[in-house]
């Protein structure tokens, strides 16, 4: 069955595709259009049957097809699969690159591309030189001295091992460049997972703070930290109750001591201050094994398998590890900031009060917008975005849903 270019049923579909191409399909527009690569013409969103191409060059029966990330995903490897077996039934070839490869090296995608253009085998490459091979120029002297007419000159051999030479530096520059964009992938990827761990944890435990009940009122400060949120541009503190254990036995009202499934994580100085149940807060008078003494009598009965709290302020900054810039983060027990996320270079707070306003004042926050900036481990030469290093900024508005309960 004879297929059908550009079927005018598809023309308002390739108008459409042209007017939102994509950036890796603009940047390989420009140099395909108007016979700029190897004088050959291009057509973008050109129809094939009922499919469209990305990119077709009819002298060369050559459709280009661009792919993100969704093409991983198999109901689209088979549409695709299916798509180049009828391109191949009407003898077009079908060259593929991934978007990342066109807006990172633009340069290697069409040595590429050049590679499915120009004939691979030219008449006159030097195949085989033996001493005895119908090629070689030592045969080909007759009695005169003369070449055979079924002879190469030595021009015609020169222009072949140059051909040769340019297609395997085409070959190499092809492999470094695919060799970089790989190294270049794993960097940003290893950048965004640190972006998002930062993030992450950050938030979890700033939208907990003043999750604990009365905590101040009972217990004055935490660790010598006597608001809830302590607020700056680059750095936080919160106070939150954070689940560690649960009670192994009741618990009945005015009694002191308490039972709990680990009770080594609570002392009498740093770590002693305990919530029950998310509410009921206590000082702690001294531990031992799994038992907690407690300085005042409980205010009710708490039930067997009841969450058990450790009350900590908690505080986040950018400080340095192994010389690299990180972000910390510190319980405040004594222990000093621990790296939590590699290569954070920029961190930023800023509050909002109830009516959105800009505020200060502890007692007023009710949202908190964090921004973290991350960059890639080491710098890349041919990276044209100021320093060399690349770079990724997540913002986050983090509702503090306990404040002013």
């Amino acid at each position: 069955m004879k297929f059908l270019r550009n079927d005018p049923t598809l023309k308002s579909r390739r108008r459409e595709l042209r007017r939102n191409q994509t950036d890796a399909e603009k940047a390989l527009w420009a140099s395909l259009r108007s016979k700029q690569f190897y004088g050959m013409k291009f057509f973008r969103q050109y129809s094939i049957g009922p499919y469209i191409l990305d990119f077709y060059c009819p002298t060369a029966k050559l459709a280009v097809e661009l792919d993100g990330g969704q093409h991983n995903q198999c109901e689209n490897k088979e549409y695709d699969e299916s798509r180049s077996e009828y391109l191949k039934a009407q003898g077009i070839k079908v060259a593929r690159f991934w978007n990342h490869e066109v807006l990172l090296d633009i340069q290697g995608v069409l040595a590429g591309l050049a590679l499915k253009v120009i004939p691979s085998n030219p008449p006159s490459s030097p195949l085989t030189l033996g001493l005895n091979s119908p090629l070689s120029p030592l045969t080909l002297r007759g009695d005169e001295g003369g070449l055979k007419k079924n002879g190469v000159t030595l021009i015609e051999l020169l222009i072949a091992l140059v051909v040769s030479t340019i297609l395997t530096a085409v070959l190499y520059r092809i492999f470094i460049s695919h060799q970089k964009i790989y190294t270049v992938q794993d960097q940003v990827a290893d950048m965004q997972q640190n972006v998002r761990i930062a993030m992450g944890q950050m938030t979890r435990e700033i939208r907990m703070a003043g999750y604990g009940g009365n905590m101040l009122t009972i217990f004055g400060n935490v660790n010598g930290f006597t608001n809830i949120i302590t607020p700056a541009s680059d750095a936080i503190t919160v106070i939150f109750a954070d689940e560690v254990g649960e009670l192994k036995q009741n618990a009945s009202r005015g009694a002191q001591q308490l039972k709990v499934t680990d009770a080594s994580i609570f002392n009498t100085d740093k770590k002693k201050y305990l919530c029950l149940n998310g509410l009921n807060n206590y000082v702690i008078h001294s531990v031992a094994t799994d038992t907690i003494t407690v300085t005042a009598p409980l205010a009710e009965d708490h039930p067997i398998h009841q969450p058990v709290y450790l009350v900590k302020a908690v505080s986040y900054y950018i400080g340095l590890s192994g010389g690299k810039s990180a972000l910390r983060r510190n319980e405040n027990t004594g222990g000093g900031g621990q790296p939590l996320s590699e290569n954070i270079e920029n961190l930023e707070f800023s509050y909002v009060d109830a009516k959105g306003d800009a505020t200060a004042n502890p007692p007023d926050i009710r949202m908190v917008k964090v921004t973290v900036t991350a960059r890639t481990s080491r710098l890349d030469p041919d990276y044209k975005g100021g320093d060399g290093y690349r770079r990724r900024t997540l913002s986050s508005n983090v509702k503090v849903r306990n404040m002013g309960l």
